[in-house]
């Protein structure tokens, strides 16, 4: 029973710290195109998630909420009438960023899509 017990903790505590560490600021530079992202955990256990890309004729901003689904982080608009939705991974100091939707939050000349790393 104590094994038992002591396994379920310690479940609970990898759990915990795995969803920590996605906070942090994180970011990227490939030719000529720079991305950051910058997450912080709010009391409710969402997380607020800022994504930005810049590149010669391109420039974007996107602000989410994120809630842990597995091991990525998903990220829309609190409002939900918009469509774009992030989906974050983290890999060790990585964070890679898929998106689907999210043209008219930076235009057609750049993407949020990439691999950032943890400052």
């Amino acid at each position: 029973m104590i094994v038992r017990t002591i396994a379920v903790l310690f479940g609970v505590v990898a759990l915990s710290a795995s969803a920590l560490a996605f906070e942090g600021t994180y970011d990227a530079s490939d030719r000529g195109m720079e991305q950051g992202a910058v997450i912080t955990k709010a009391r409710d256990g969402t997380y607020k998630v800022n994504v930005s890309v810049g590149a010669r004729g391109c420039m974007g901003e996107f602000d989410g909420i994120g809630k842990v689904e597995g091991k990525t982080l998903i990220v829309r608009k609190p409002d939900k009438t918009d469509t774009c939705k992030l989906t974050l991974t983290q890999a060790g100091k990585t964070l890679s960023v898929k998106e689907d939707r999210c043209l008219t939050w930076h235009g057609a000349s750049c993407q949020f899509e990439g691999t950032l790393r943890k400052q």
